[in-house]
């Protein structure tokens, strides 16, 4: 009797389990049936010279993440020129839905930030309620919103916008990595020398964080500001990371001026090695017999990172017959053996 129960229970449970697979079968054809029909209407929508997405249509596509990507995936098989005349022609459904948008997930929100930066024309025109919403984005307490709207924001390309931008969030003390900061920034389309003119303006209302990024930027994108990043090198009331990045500056901008300042940091490895190790890097843009002469010295330096900078440098900045010499020449063992070390990295390369 037993088993004919434990058998009646197997059954309903198979019978059960059966069910509920058919139920997801179901709902994934109806979804794939759905996602079909969505895609055929977009590619008459996009297909059509003069036919204008009804809102009925519209709400589909920004219904959810996947229903928006769908729509992204379909305008991306055609050229830009299309894909910026339909998504203009979508402007005013932006408009009046960007309230509820606003309103969606944090991962919602990021894939439509990610899309204004895709296309930023959306953003154009005056008192435009989408690009405040962008700026208000980066004040946000979500680092991902903050990281994707400031990167939306560079994307724009005007530069008065990006600087406001920073400015704003440098006042509500947004924690935001520099070097996120330097990479949003390399984005930027708009005019650079606009930009390094704000720069230059504004620098010192900036903490040291967003200083760090500034001045990064400014060296990877060779903008020169040299009298300007000097004066913060040799104020010794800077703060230690920015005078950090302003070395870091001139080991791609090259500036005369800067060359004694460096040798003065080389020798004082004992306050601290951080400036004397990037210095001994950076004065790789500075090539001659003197600084050669001062890099020999710097391989003295009880510091490994110091000695090994200083090596390369060295070793990049002269021929393999003056490295041999030095090396015959030497005769602190710690100071040839990084010179015999960075000289046969360089021999590897090759």
């Amino acid at each position: 009797m037993w088993f004919e129960k434990i058998f009646v229970i197997y059954i309903l449970v198979f019978l059960f389990l059966l069910l509920g697979i058919f139920f997801v079968l179901f709902i994934l054809k109806v979804r794939k049936n759905n996602n079909i029909w969505l895609n055929q209407q977009i590619e008459e929508f996009i297909l059509s010279k003069d036919a204008l997405m009804d809102e009925a249509l519209f709400s589909k596509v920004i219904k959810n993440e996947q229903t928006f990507s769908s729509f992204l995936n379909v305008l991306k098989r055609y050229s830009i020129e299309v894909q910026k005349k339909k998504i203009v022609s979508l402007k005013p459904f932006f408009l009046d839905s960007f309230s509820k948008i606003r309103n969606r997930s944090i991962i919602y929100q990021v894939f439509f930030l990610r899309f204004l930066s895709q296309y930023p024309n959306l953003l154009e025109g005056k008192n435009n309620p989408l690009l405040t919403y962008v700026a208000e984005c980066c004040i946000s307490d979500s680092f991902y919103l903050v990281d994707q709207a400031f990167l939306t924001i560079n994307c724009f390309g005007n530069s008065e916008l990006v600087r406001k931008t920073l400015l704003l969030m440098n006042q509500h003390n947004i924690n935001y990595h520099s070097k996120l900061i330097t990479n949003s920034l390399l984005t930027f389309h708009g005019n650079d020398t606009v930009f390094c003119d704000n720069i230059a303006k504004d620098i010192k209302k900036y903490n040291a964080n967003y200083q760090v990024a500034l001045i990064d930027f400014l060296g990877i994108k060779k903008l020169d500001l040299s009298e300007l990043i000097l004066s913060l090198l040799v104020d010794q009331k800077e703060d230690k990371e920015v005078r950090l990045a302003c070395i870091r500056y001139f080991s791609i901008v090259r500036y005369k001026y800067v060359r004694p300042v460096l040798y003065d940091f080389l020798k004082d490895d004992v306050n601290s090695w951080e400036y004397a190790a990037i210095a001994a890097k950076a004065l790789i843009n500075y090539p001659g017999k003197e600084t050669t002469n001062h890099l020999l010295e710097a391989l003295g330096s009880y510091s490994w990172y110091v000695r090994n900078n200083a090596a390369k440098s060295i070793i990049d900045m002269n021929d393999s017959d003056i490295v041999r010499q030095m090396l015959r020449q030497i005769s602190d063992k710690y100071a040839h053996e990084a010179l015999v070390y960075q000289k046969s990295l360089k021999e590897r390369k090759k």
